[in-house]
Order: structure tokens, then sequence, then C-alpha cells
């Protein structure tokens, strides 16, 4: 390449007189150029998909950015106003100033999926809507800017559980969206036509809060144990089983069946029941699931959330088009600003890659665990309160 180069800058001839060259390949064979210095030119990705995986996405938002993030709550709980808005704090004071369009973020678009850590198991992200034993039916706002957490409100009037306190931690795993256009490849015979619930893939995680207590907001690493395929009015509605990473006996468990007999009660039964019958006290019938309410493995469970994160992908990239939800997000505007948005329908998405955090550990347990409030006081270039280093 460099001989040609030269000739083209030797003044003998003039580039736009160029109309084409050769370059040798060796044995592979010759390669036409055409229109002068294009072969100087970088290779532009040839389709969205290439184009997205190309993009620097992943240079926005390590893997890491979960232990640097802090929530802020606006207005008073139990009112419609109430939202938990969420941030970076990894950012140092004159980044948060020159760049203050960067600290904000979206829980649902900007928590990276997951990561493999050194020993090649994989976990998923899991931002915490509600806390073991709550009342109050909290959800991720998917049609606000930001997508703070929000009480969800029926009618006008907010939404409690009626069946009795949540039995375990629920929430979702973030960059994932069941396409209601869309049906799952993981459902039963009876039922292969029914679209998702137009929400992230839901996670139930089964900390014992007497161990170890989630707060609200916060985002643990959880292990992905099973799924179980809940029909809800008409729609699938996906429930990821999982435990969270830093758990005391998460090398023993790797399904329901060994939550059940280290965890000493019968999880498996517990999740079924709440989801079967907690619309009941509303004076709606019991839901129905897919494969008789049989979990499906592990294995299922994460190739559900690889579907999730497909669809969710397809969702930022624009080839769902008739939708109300928010994508405001730093991710999304980095998307746009790359160009790798499209209106046209998308090609096959390419295989999910996830980052290996080599270092990576769970960190110790604590009993009682919070979120970082954007009221605390400490120096932003050190760990917050509930992050300091070993």
């Amino acid at each position: 390449m460099h001989r040609h180069s030269r000739r083209f800058i030797s003044g003998i001839r003039k580039p736009e007189e160029i109309q084409s060259y050769t370059l040798s390949r060796g044995t592979v064979g010759r390669k036409v150029f055409k229109k002068s210095w294009s072969h100087l030119e970088p290779r532009y990705p040839v389709n969205t998909q290439e184009r997205f995986h190309r993009a620097a996405v992943e240079r926005v938002f390590h893997p890491s950015i979960v232990e640097n993030v802090r929530v802020s709550e606006d207005g008073k709980r139990d009112t419609l106003e109430w939202r938990m808005w969420f941030e970076t704090n990894a950012l140092d004071q004159a980044q948060s100033t020159v760049r203050a369009d960067f600290k904000q973020l979206s829980p649902w678009h900007d928590i990276p999926l997951g990561f493999m850590d050194g020993n090649n198991q994989l976990y998923f992200n899991y931002v915490n809507e509600i806390s073991h034993g709550g009342r109050a039916k909290m959800e991720c706002a998917t049609k606000e800017a930001w997508n703070p957490i929000k009480q969800d409100v029926k009618k006008g009037a907010l939404r409690y559980f009626k069946y009795g306190d949540l039995p375990f931690n629920y929430g979702f795993i973030p960059q994932t969206y069941e396409d209601p256009h869309d049906s799952s490849a993981f459902l039963d015979d009876r039922n292969t036509s029914l679209g998702g619930d137009d929400d992230p893939v839901d996670v139930v995680e089964l900390s014992d809060p007497a161990e170890c207590a989630l707060a609200q907001g916060q985002i643990v690493a959880v292990k992905v144990l099973a799924v179980l395929g809940l029909i809800d009015e008409g729609e699938v509605d996906w429930k990821i089983v999982g435990l969270r990473a830093d758990h005391p006996h998460i090398a023993d468990i790797n399904s329901i069946e060994d939550a059940n007999r280290v965890l000493g009660r019968n999880v498996g039964d517990i999740i079924v029941d709440w989801f079967e019958n907690y619309k009941v006290p509303d004076g709606k019938g019991k839901n129905t699931f897919s494969h008789n309410a049989e979990y499906q493995s592990a294995e299922t469970a994460v190739k559900v959330i690889e579907e999730t994160h497909r669809q969710w992908y397809n969702l930022m990239m624009g080839g769902i088009r008739d939708h109300d939800l928010s994508l405001t997000s730093v991710t999304h505007k980095y998307l746009v600003a790359q160009g790798v948005t499209s209106v046209n329908e998308l090609d096959e998405l390419p295989r999910i890659e996830y980052p290996r955090l080599l270092n990576w550990r769970p960190r110790p347990l604590q009993k009682f665990q919070t979120v970082d409030h954007c009221e605390e006081d400490y120096e932003i270039r050190e760990p917050s309160p509930d992050q300091e280093r070993k």
C-alpha cells in the first residue's frame, strides 16, 4: 500500500486522475480500488447491526459503573409525584460541570446487561425495584425520560399488593425488553402467539432480608437459577429467578432445587403461588403459566434474557417504531450522535458478547446495605460510605 501511496504523492499523477488501481493480496488475489484515495479511507460498517457493534457505547459505561451509581428521590413517598432517579458519581468535579448531561443515568438503558468473571461465571446486573416484604407496587417508569422508579398507578390510584407482603426481592435486568409485537421462542406450544408485556424482563431475587437486605434502587450482580413463564392478561411476562453474587451460599446454588434445599424453604412453590394469586384480592382471576408452571433451567433463562436483550437492542436502534417508551439515556445519545440508529428494518441481530472482568470478586456481604443518596456528604473522588474498598 505504501508503494502505491508514493505514486499518488509524487507529482506525476494527480489523485483525481486515478480511476482505479490494484493492490496485491498475495495468494488471496487482487483487490480493485476505485475513486482515487478510497483505499486510504476507513471501511465503514455495511449495516446497522455492524455499526452498533463497532460503536463506542461500551466505552461510555464500563461494567463496573454499577459501583458508582447513586439515587435521589423527588416528592413524598406514597404519592403520585414520588420518583427515584439514578446518576453516576464516577465523574470528578470538573467532569460533572463540563459533562453534566452524562451524569444522569437511565437504570433501564445505561446500566450494562452483565459480565463474566475470571472463572467464566456469567452474572447479570439486577436493579431492585421492591425490597422483600414491600407492599407498594413499584416499577421502572419506561414512558418517562430517564426511566426513574415510581409507584404503579391503576385508574388514578396508587397500587399496593393486597395478597400480602412480597416474599422476595423484585426488580429487572437492564437493557432488556419484552416486545409485545414479538413472540418468545421459549414458550410452550399453547402460548406461541403471545407477545411480551412491554417492559424490561423481571427478576425474583431470593435473598433473605434477615441475612442480606437489599435497598430499593440498589444494583447488584445476580446468578441466574431458572425462569418461570407467567401469562398475565394475555401477555408473556417472564420471571427470571436469581440470587445475588455475594450470597454466602452462592457456590452451592445453581437451580431452583438447590435453592429449596440450601435456603431451607420451598422458594419454587412460594414464587408460583404469589404470581398465580396476587391479583385475586383485586377481583381478578388466577394467572396461568407456560409449561404448566414448571421452572425452566438456568440455561434457558439465559437464552430468554439474551432474547429480550436483542429486543431491547432493536428498540434502541429504531427497529421498533410503534411504541410510546422513553429512550432518553446517555446510551441513546451516543447511538444517535454516532449515526447508528435507523428507521429501516433491521437485519439479524449479532451474537451477544459479554465483557470479562478477570479480577472481579463479590464484595463482602453486609447485613444491611443501602444505595448512595445524593444528599450524602462525601468526596466525589472517594468511594461512597457503603462502597469503601477493602
